[in-house]
């Protein structure tokens, strides 16, 4: 990233997103917190909702704990699932305290990998909310479910857990930026921003183009909040000088060249950077500038002559041969 651009804007921009994960993790909290509240307020007493309702005269004939498990629909739990509830009731206070989504990747590559690990820890929220309900309902088992709280990789996400990730934000090296990787984690409404910092390749993310995928390369973060506001998965780079700055906006239309907007393409004949090769760079600028261009307008199709003249016009070289051959004949004495 360059050394004079300010984290705290671009954080502001993708503010939508990272607001709403947080609520999500808010009302998660509360709903364990009531749980967990109501298990605590009831622990050593034989019943207390069950004998307000049933009045002194069932003292000593009802079991009142049987009793309350009739009228209560959630199974009743043990200790160790209720301490789990308790364990994903701290890692949902941890992540709400972090700075979510934030990680940098190794100086000689690793973006996947940083990528990954950070996903993985934002992921941890959902493993911690599925322990909640798995443990809620009696249908927590250790040896299956234990890791949730350690790990939540990407890859098992549902779809509503990808629809409401908050974006990552990953610090990489120039010389690092190889985003291809990234693909598989662009899906639900995953949203990744790059920071780069040193001379980076001159068209890095072309290759991450799809028609529903939101893909910026910008300098100053100008176009973030237009990524914060697309509802699908999308990825930016903040790049530094001699490099493409372009918007690629599936909301924009259905054709490539009507989503992409190219702002500026540098000149080629530079050194590569980042281990790609000249070949490669060239094949870049290549692809990102036929995407943007509009395909000339086929010319007129001229109409199609009457049948009949067809016809006619077809006859007419027939009927001529036919004349030549008749006048070369020596036709006497055939009378």
């Amino acid at each position: 990233m360059p050394s004079d651009l300010d984290l705290d804007p671009i954080l502001r921009s993708l503010a939508g997103p990272i607001g709403a994960f947080r609520s999500a993790l808010a009302l998660t909290l509360e709903q364990m917190r009531g749980f967990l509240d109501a298990r605590q307020d009831g622990a050593g007493d034989e019943g207390p909702r069950e004998k307000a309702l049933l009045g002194a005269f069932a003292g000593g004939r009802i079991d009142f704990e049987r009793f309350g498990s009739l009228l209560d629909r959630t199974p009743s739990i043990d200790a160790f699932s209720l301490g789990r509830i308790e364990d994903a009731y701290e890692v949902l206070r941890e992540i709400e305290g972090s700075r979510i989504g934030e990680v940098h990747a190794e100086p000689h590559g690793g973006l996947r990998e940083a990528a990954a690990r950070a996903l993985a820890t934002v992921g941890r929220a959902f493993g911690a909310a599925r322990v909640f309900e798995l443990a809620r309902t009696g249908r927590y088992r250790d040896a299956e479910h234990g890791s949730l709280l350690d790990s939540f990789p990407f890859h098992r996400w549902s779809r509503a857990e990808r629809l409401i990730a908050p974006p990552l934000v990953v610090h990489v090296e120039g010389r690092g930026l190889f985003a291809e990787p990234l693909a598989e984690f662009l899906d639900g409404a995953v949203k990744v921003v790059l920071l780069v910092n040193g001379e980076a390749p001159l068209v890095p993310l072309v290759r991450l183009i799809t028609p529903g995928t939101f893909v910026l390369q910008t300098r100053d973060g100008k176009g973030l909040d237009r990524l914060a506001a697309w509802s699908g998965p999308g990825i930016a780079a903040i790049v530094p000088e001699g490099t493409a700055l372009f918007l690629h906006d599936p909301s924009l239309g259905n054709n490539p060249w009507d989503r992409l907007r190219v702002e500026s393409v540098p000149e080629q004949g530079r050194v590569p950077k980042g281990g790609r090769s000249a070949k490669q760079e060239a094949e870049e600028i290549r692809q990102l500038q036929a995407l943007a261009t509009r395909p000339p307008e086929p010319p007129p199709v001229a109409a199609a002559a009457a049948p009949a003249a067809a016809a006619v016009g077809a006859a007419e070289p027939a009927d001529r041969l036919a004349a030549w051959l008749l006048a070369q004949a020596d036709l006497k004495g055939t009378g």
